[in-house]
């Protein structure tokens, strides 16, 4: 989910709250939205890692280990790989 507008933020946030959100995918590659990512997915749940993120990055891996998140990490690199990735999320044929 897209965090571009006031409407959008306060339902992720609300999501966040009570533990909604089942899987969080990363794609910007940016440190404070891999934070951001981990702070909002549920306790079991699964976090992706597609974004490239350069250098070192400090991630909060207590809260990975108390929420039991799973970390996964994948490479995506064109952009008709992109699209159809997102209608196989849309159409929840992935998990």
């Amino acid at each position: 989910m897209a965090v571009e507008d006031a409407v959008a933020r306060e339902t992720l946030a609300a999501r966040a709250e009570a533990r909604e959100i089942d899987v969080v995918i990363e794609c910007a590659g940016v440190e404070a939205a891999v934070r951001s990512g981990l702070e909002w997915v549920r306790p079991g749940g699964r976090y992706v890692q597609v974004g490239l993120l350069s250098g070192l990055v400090s991630i909060p891996f207590g809260l990975v280990v108390l929420r039991e998140i799973e970390i996964r990490a994948t490479f995506g690199n064109s952009p008709t790989g992109w699209m159809r990735a997102t209608e196989l999320v849309a159409q929840r044929a992935v998990d």
